[in-house]
């Protein structure tokens, strides 16, 4: 049984299919400027910002942290802060930098005879717990010092390596779960960003659900031609969605951008879709397309007549015009939004989707 024998899902796959490809490209479109923006460092740096805002003692522990030469030197620019700080470079800079601020420095003295390392280091980070006024992030860094100060030798002694050790522990198993709420905060916030960006790329390019969905009921050979195209590709797209949404990931965004851009404007004509710019609204085109089909309408376009009786109608004309544009591209704007929430689900899914579909369908015997 051939998918293409049943209309139903034969239409319901082709949409599907066109969907995956345009969250693809929605995806390596949004990923392209964030590369540019350096949007994941911004956002991951704008939380630290917050978590680490010491109200009471008047430090922001995270913009010190940020202007360390070892977090520094990984930062392109002021307003493109790196979104890859390790977890043990993150605590050890956090260490020194809580031990070797002004006001830890300034208060060290009064708290002398409780110093008692001989690591420096120790003695700084444990002069800012017992120093500073108590606040969430002062009792972050009290209760990770108090964990890690367990560490004894056998005459009881404290074990200093094993005492650092423990603290840097402490604070990366903090950072790393931060960093996993950080990931789906963003995830939430890209598929926000997904959706509206995929509705005024629709809009851009035409990509209208409802007219897909009565293109392909009416065209038989454009559904053929997606599945084949489909059927001949499915794992390289798979395996470039997935990388596409990997923050990870080392794929050039814009090159891959145009590539795609290119294949999927192939596809679209060789199953004659409906998409691209010149099926554009802004297109003239179009426009004028749609104008020769409204011309049966008793109000619009109708500018016969001179002298003030031709003004006026041409005024009339130009006014409904108008009105019928509007009327015209409201009409098509669900089909648009249902792109964009397609968008907004991400290319992973749908070639998930595509791919359990094809999953049930009966393999040609060799």
């Amino acid at each position: 049984m051939d998918f293409n024998s049943i209309p139903v899902v034969a239409i319901a796959i082709s949409i599907i299919i066109c969907w995956s490809l345009f969250a693809l490209f929605c995806s390596f479109v949004h990923e392209a400027l964030t590369q540019i923006k350096a949007e994941r460092g911004r956002f991951m740096k704008t939380y630290l910002f917050k978590q680490f805002y010491d109200q009471p003692n008047g430090v922001n522990w995270a913009a010190m942290l940020y202007m360390h030469g070892s977090i520094d030197l990984l930062t392109r620019a002021v307003n493109k802060p790196t979104s890859d700080i390790d977890s043990r470079l993150f605590a050890e800079t956090l260490i020194e930098v809580v031990g070797k601020a002004h006001i830890t420095q300034v208060n060290k003295n009064d708290f002398a005879e409780q110093l008692t390392y001989k690591s420096q280091l120790l003695n700084d980070f444990k002069a800012a717990t017992l120093s500073l006024q108590q606040s969430d992030v002062v009792n972050f860094f009290q209760q990770s010092l108090n964990s890690a100060e367990l560490c004894r030798l056998s005459d009881g002694t404290p074990d200093e390596a094993a005492i650092y050790k423990c603290l840097v522990d402490q604070i990366e198993r903090w950072y790393n779960k931060m960093m996993e709420r950080l990931s789906l905060w963003y995830k939430k916030k890209t598929k926000l960003r997904l959706f509206m960006l995929g509705t005024v790329l629709a809009i851009l390019v035409n990509v209208d659900s409802i007219a897909l969905f009565k293109h392909f009921t009416a065209q038989p050979a454009s559904r053929k031609a997606m599945m084949n195209y489909y059927e001949a590709n499915a794992q390289r797209l798979t395996a470039l969605a997935h990388r596409a949404e990997s923050s990870d990931s080392a794929i050039n965004y814009r090159k891959q951008l145009e590539a795609l851009a290119i294949e999927m404007d192939s596809v679209a004509k060789s199953a004659a879709l409906p998409v691209g710019w010149e099926h554009n609204l802004f297109n003239a085109q179009t426009w004028r397309k749609a104008r020769a089909e409204s011309r049966d309408s008793p109000l619009l376009f109708s500018s016969s007549g001179s002298g003030v009786k031709g003004i006026l109608m041409a005024v009339w004309s130009f006014f409904c015009g108008i009105v019928w544009l509007l009327l015209f591209f409201f009409c098509k704007l669900p089909g648009f939004v249902l792109s964009g929430f397609a968008a907004s689900a991400g290319a992973p899914f749908w070639f998930d989707v595509l791919k359990k579909a094809y999953s049930t369908k009966p393999q040609k015997a060799s």
